[in-house]
């Protein structure tokens, strides 16, 4: 069986290699996993690199992710042997202000921009302060200190990043802060080796350092924030920000073929998504005997179904009256219900999907040598840089597009998906993906380490399906599924011919982000660790080769 390597030789060996004792570092910024191996080396804990690796993440990705975003994490501590998730997700503003107060999904009525509607409340530094204060051996401002190096000093931008700020031209050029950093004085956007430098996001960080979390939620960036996004019809108040605060959560837990798997708890619902989809797996035929799915018609065909029958779950799933109440969201993951599930998709009935969108993000996982371990997704979850307006160097995030069931002031319920697997009271592997696609990227993670028995590299690296297609003018087909190219013409066509529908170009499929991006880390027979990340642009050879026609470089 050939396998993609999940990066090119030399980032695989500085990411993905078998680790050191001092524990491993998966990112997908090689600067972010400088940055937390810095602090592993310094003493740290897993929870200090994970914090300091999220916040160089924050400086030097590609608009995906914001300190003004959302973060989520599973948190094991070896000692306690405890596992416990932090909920640090958006919040609603508490006075939408009526009928028209809510994103209605238009950037202008009667004449207004009413694009501060969509400004939520952020959750992600107060997050990661918390994660410091609770489990962190070292003070918060020394986890910070990388990130404040990198922004001052600068990085040298990539091929992606530099794409990315040529596709997001308009939205960046549409501040003074966004003329003034991401382009030349001609007008031109950097490009691939130029040397980002950001020393307002330095200064803020610095603050943040020196203050905490308070300087963001309570100092002069919350009254900006406010400002802003109040002059563009915006609803957010000091308030809103005052009051937030993160929410440690016990995960959801099921067992599956003799692994103890952990997920998000709380009103984050994309690991029931996948412990349900996993339940359905119980009971049917041994994928392992079928052959893997990217290249078994019979495989592919039950985990196509099974994803999307357990979609049509999604109303009682992203419903908040039912994740606050932890009973009831584990009878909806029993057992009972997954043989349901596997009655429906072995009776090849169609399912009535509904779709809850994706978004940009990134994952981190970092286990330190006394086997602790964090793992978490940091996201904006809008289009790259939000709007283009940003605070002390921060993008706002433009996340109120989504739809959501929280009422005025509350949680946001969410998709965000990781897992811890244990087994005979060890820790085997952990697991997180992001992107539109990734509970069925988390899904296909954990079928490939369980199920399929393969060694990390290539459970993130063979091809997969992803979610519902769309388009730019993001469009969906709920008839479809996204289709790695890499699966072959007669599998795909097979599978079709049993009534199934699959896309497999796009504007971003060569990317990866239309079937999915995630990493894991796997423990190995003799304690050390193995961490790989599913292939994306920059660091894949060449990453636009996989794209064919009009769809070549489009992203």
């Amino acid at each position: 069986m050939n396998y993609r390597l999940c990066a090119a030789s030399v980032v695989f060996q500085l990411v993905c290699a078998a680790a050191p004792p001092r524990g491993i570092v998966v990112t997908y910024h090689p600067e972010a996993t400088e940055a937390g191996e810095a602090i592993l080396q310094a003493g740290g804990n897993a929870v200090d690199a994970f914090v300091a690796a999220t916040f160089a993440e924050y400086v030097v990705a590609e608009g995906g992710t914001s300190m003004a975003g959302v973060l989520g994490a599973l948190v094991y501590d070896a000692r306690s042997q405890k596992v416990e998730y932090l909920d640090a997700d958006y919040n609603e503003v508490g006075d939408p202000g009526g009928r028209y107060g809510t994103w209605d999904g238009l950037l202008q009525w009667a004449g207004f921009d009413r694009s501060g509607k969509t400004v939520l409340v952020p959750g992600a530094v107060a997050g990661l302060e918390a994660m410091s204060k609770r489990h962190g051996k070292l003070e918060f401002s020394r986890v910070l200190q990388p990130a404040i190096d990198l922004a001052r000093n600068g990085f040298q931008l990539s091929e992606f990043y530099a794409v990315v700020l040529q596709w997001s031209e308009r939205t960046l050029k549409s501040s003074e802060y966004g003329r003034n950093t991401f382009f030349y004085k001609s007008g031109n956007p950097l490009i691939k080796g130029d040397k980002l430098k950001q020393p307002a996001v330095a200064d803020f960080l610095t603050k943040i350092a020196r203050q905490g979390s308070a300087y963001m939620y309570r100092g002069d960036w919350a009254k900006e924030c406010v400002r802003l996004a109040n002059a563009q019809s915006g609803r957010i108040s000091l308030a809103d920000l005052a009051n937030y605060k993160p929410d440690w959560r016990t995960p959801n837990r099921i067992q599956y073929r003799g692994y103890d798997l952990y997920g998000p708890g709380g009103r984050d619902w994309g690991g029931i998504w996948v412990n349900l989809a996993l339940r359905a797996m119980e009971y049917g035929p041994s994928l392992q005997a079928l052959g893997h799915y990217s290249n078994s018609a019979d495989a592919l065909e039950i985990v196509t179904r099974t994803t999307r029958q357990v979609w049509a779950e999604l109303p009682w799933m992203e419903n908040p009256a039912v994740l606050d109440n932890p009973l009831e969201v584990e009878s909806h993951m029993s057992r009972i219900q997954g043989e349901r599930i596997w009655k429906q998709v072995a009776g090849k009935l169609p399912a009535r999907v509904r779709q809850s969108r994706g978004s940009h993000s990134y994952h981190i996982i970092v286990v330190d040598k006394d086997g602790n371990i964090a793992s978490g997704t940091n996201s904006i979850q809008s289009l790259p840089w939000g709007d283009g307006t940003f605070v002390e160097g921060i993008p706002l995030n433009q996340s109120g597009y989504l739809v959501s069931k929280s009422g005025a002031g509350e949680r946001r319920a969410d998709a965000l998906t990781m897992h811890f697997g244990f087994r005979d009271g060890k820790f085997r592997f952990a697991t997180g993906s992001f992107t539109g696609s990734l509970l069925e990227t988390n899904f296909q993670f954990l079928l490939n380490l369980i199920d399929y028995k393969l060694p990390a590299e290539a459970a993130v690296s063979l091809p997969r399906i992803g979610s519902f297609p769309y388009d730019l003018a993001g469009n969906y087909d709920a008839n479809s599924n996204w289709a790695d190219p890499e699966i072959g013409p007669s599998i795909i066509n097979e599978v079709k011919g049993r009534g199934l529908k699959f896309t497999q170009t796009g504007p971003l499929i060569c990317t990866g982000l239309d079937t999915g991006l995630g990493v894991v880390v796997v423990t190995n027979p003799d304690g050390t660790y193995t961490g790989a990340r599913a292939p994306w642009p920059g660091l894949t050879a060449p990453w636009r080769s996989c794209a064919t026609g009009a769809e070549r470089g489009v992203y």
